[in-house]
């Protein structure tokens, strides 16, 4: 889901109160229900994932809205094999030691992604 400029606390709030009103609990990841905010969208990230696959410096924010426009030192926008190469490419990195410029949410999301995983595999 994206944040898409609304503050990332206040998505997950929406998300709370949604959940809260289908009497269902609210997401925990150490529990199996994961809530994965990218801080203004998910380009954001496939930009930055695509730069590190083409080992090219593509300069991105959080702040900025990647959906119609390209961040610094990207040469071309994003295509369609961008996005599956794009998770190929996440899943290639090191969790542990993430990489200099990765999106700082992005490095939060895979910390709740690996405590998704732990919940998985012990259930």
């Amino acid at each position: 889901m994206d944040e898409d400029g609304k503050g990332i606390e206040s998505r997950h709030s929406w998300v709370a109160s949604l959940l809260n009103t289908q009497n269902l609990p609210n997401p925990d990841c150490t529990q199996g229900r994961c809530l994965i905010l990218s801080k203004r969208n998910i380009e954001t990230w496939v930009y930055w994932l695509t730069g590190a696959r083409l080992n090219e410096t593509w300069q991105v924010t959080e702040e900025e809205n990647y959906k119609n426009s390209r961040p610094a030192g990207a040469t071309r926008s994003l295509g369609s094999g961008d996005w599956r190469a794009a998770g190929r490419q996440l899943h290639s990195i090191n969790h542990s030691n993430p990489p200099v410029g990765m999106p700082a949410e992005l490095i939060v999301a895979l910390g709740k992604l690996r405590q998704f995983t732990q919940f998985v595999r012990r259930s």
